[in-house]
């Protein structure tokens, strides 16, 4: 701490990345310590203030019960997104999430009121996976009631839960006006005539909640707290494209037509036109109203209470008790041995002078390696990763022994959200089959893709990362429903980044010097995230500090750099969890290496993490080795 009881950078930790490279082994051993928080310790005892009524594994059952519910009520969509809104839950696929002032408050008394239901049950009555159970929702419940403490933002349950937690009710990622039109048309079921009117019921009401998110924007704003001035002009940018957009080609009715009739046709584009779009002008017209008095600083610790808010961040994004100076020092470390690896690799494509991220963006910039910046060139794009998409499910074999069809589709990100959208992401499918994974590609601009980039990220989002990761959930998991909303961004982005790992140790690059670079670029960006996140939002970094530290590590475009690092300035934490799961995932394999002596041991243990499913990264340990 500083004078001002600010966290300072540590005194030893220039960002170089590029000292002597330490010993693999004790970096994956110093995760692990650092892994084993208090949560693990709790996982070994029952808990405190337990009530004296003798509760059984079943009463368990019941509280998720009436909890699955009140989460599926809080977030609608999300049941669509799963495929669990039918029957009982038919009326929840006509809704969306209450985002008004007073919705939070609410939220609140019931997670403490559900945390109060669960204190009552002992986990000696209950089976391994039903104390893991009851450990994730503890965790979660924890968090979103300390998250609820902050009087700005959105820390909920369910934004804890998809890895949207933010101070900023909206940006440019986050908010009713953009992803609310994307998901009715692409995720929002129409295959009935009950489907053709719960979707018209749900882009009726949608006016309202964008304008709920806009009046919540304008308190917090009067409390201090404002995206910074870059971020809200972004915003104001992508806001700008979807109320000057022709109503009629709009993507939502494209999605309508092929299923609805003439005068429900018309009922949407008047809905688009006289509700949504005045909707999105008025909370466009607030952004753009609130840009003049923004900060440039790009950190949350300006924020009311923002170093709490930055240690409760990085406790959700990587569910351990790291502090920022123990996450950033990681960071350094691990950028350090990437870089050495990666050295020997980039003189073996001629370049031998300038640093590590300059050489791979001159690489990047060759011609030869490159798509064409057109909608031929984004197809080839897509292709070329339906090609590796083919590749890997031949050999998901060597990787696990569960028989998963993993159905997916690979798709480009929606030209009217790219601009704020991240590089790529997957949407998972629905739990009962009826939506194939899609794994999204951000192609706005394909230099942002060299071709040598690609493996390694359809690795990560499909096969056998989260694509596969998800397909366990749907297709075989029998746990509690609930389990299937629970998620942690430790386990989920770590999982991804254990994959690449996986497909680079089984030799898939040993022929293609190019390929592994792109995965040890990929790396790098991880294990940079880890410095950059720290340094923006605990040690006072600004924005270009962060883009020029992270454009020298890894090469990435201008363009690529920019969204990266405005990512984190809006969900800050959550870029930390890919490097921290993935470091906890490798200590703990080895662990069960040196305990299994099988041939087919690490499939074993990749079956294991999955059949444990998504869990803290210190519950998923106690479940190994239960």
């Amino acid at each position: 701490m500083n004078e001002h009881g600010r966290m300072t950078q540590p005194a030893d930790t220039t960002m170089t990345l590029q000292p002597s490279s330490p010993d693999r082994r004790l970096l994956l051993q110093t995760a692990g310590a650092l892994c084993g928080s208090a949560l693990l310790a709790a996982c070994a005892r029952q808990p405190g203030g337990a009530s004296p009524a003798t509760q059984t594994a079943g009463s368990l059952d019941v509280l998720l019960d009436g909890w699955t519910e009140e989460l599926l009520t809080e977030a609608p969509h999300e049941a669509t997104a799963l495929g669990l809104d039918v029957g009982s839950r038919a009326a929840l696929r006509g809704r969306w999430p209450d985002r008004s002032v007073d919705a939070a408050p609410r939220q609140s008394r019931r997670y403490t009121a559900a945390l109060n239901r669960l204190a009552g049950v002992p986990r000696a009555a209950l089976n391994t996976q039903a104390a893991a159970t009851l450990e994730a929702a503890r965790f979660t419940l924890t968090r979103a009631q300390e998250g609820a403490a902050f009087a700005y933002g959105d820390q909920g349950v369910m934004a804890t839960l998809a890895q949207e937690c933010t101070p900023y009710v909206i940006n440019q990622m986050i908010g009713l006006a953009l992803s609310g039109p994307q998901f009715l048309a692409t995720q929002h079921p129409l295959r009935t005539a009950d489907d053709v009117a719960s979707w018209l019921e749900r882009l009726g009401k949608l006016p309202a909640q964008i304008d709920n998110e806009t009046e919540r924007f304008r308190r917090d704003a009067a409390l201090g707290v404002v995206a910074p001035r870059f971020i809200l002009a972004t915003l104001a940018s992508q806001l700008d494209g979807l109320v000057t957009a022709a109503p009629e080609r709009s993507p939502l009715l494209d999605a309508l037509a092929p299923v609805a009739a003439a005068r429900e046709r018309a009922a949407a584009l008047d809905l688009l036109q006289r509700q949504l779009l005045p909707a999105v002008q008025r909370q466009r017209d607030a952004v753009r109203a609130a840009m003049p008095t923004a900060s440039e600083e790009a950190g949350v610790r300006r924020l009311p209470d923002g170093e709490r808010y930055y240690a409760w961040s990085l406790q959700v994004g990587t569910t351990t008790g790291l502090s920022a100076e123990q996450v950033h020092r990681m960071g350094l470390a691990q950028a350090a041995e990437i870089a050495a690896r990666m050295e020997p690799l980039l003189r073996g494509q001629g370049l031998t002078q300038g640093g590590i991220g300059e050489r791979l963006r001159a690489l990047g910039e060759r011609a030869e390696h490159r798509f064409a910046n057109t909608d031929a060139g984004r197809q080839q794009a897509i292709a070329y990763c339906n090609e590796w998409v083919a590749r890997l499910r031949a050999a998901m074999p060597r990787w696990s022994g569960l028989a998963l069809r993993a159905p997916l589709t690979v798709k480009r990100v929606p030209a009217e959200t790219e601009a704020g959208a991240p590089g790529a992401y997957m949407a998972p499918g629905a739990l009962d089959g009826s939506r194939d994974a899609a794994f999204y590609l951000n192609l706005r601009d394909t230099a942002v893709w060299p071709r040598w980039t690609l493996p390694t990220l359809v690795v990560h989002e499909t096969l056998p990362g989260h694509v596969w990761q998800e397909a366990h959930e749907a297709e075989i998991a029998q746990r509690h429903p609930v389990r299937s909303l629970l998620k942690f961004n430790g386990y989920s982005e770590g999982w991804g980044l254990y994959a690449e790992h996986l497909v680079d140790e089984a030799g898939f690059y040993a022929d293609d010097p190019l390929a592994r670079l792109g995965y040890l670029q990929a790396q790098q960006l991880r294990a940079t995230r880890l410095v950059v996140d720290t340094g923006l939002h605990a040690f006072g970094w600004s924005r270009e500090r962060a883009m020029k530290t992270l454009a020298d590590a890894t090469g990435r475009s201008a363009a690529a750099v920019q969204n990266e690092i405005d990512r984190y300035c809006v969900k800050p934490g959550q870029a930390c969890g890919y490097k921290i799961g993935q470091a906890e995932l490798l200590r703990l394999r080895q662990g069960w290496l040196a305990r299994h002596a099988a041939p087919d041991a690490m499939a074993a243990f990749n079956d294991a993490v999955l059949r444990a499913g998504n869990l803290p990264l210190p519950v998923l340990q106690w479940v190994l080795n239960s």
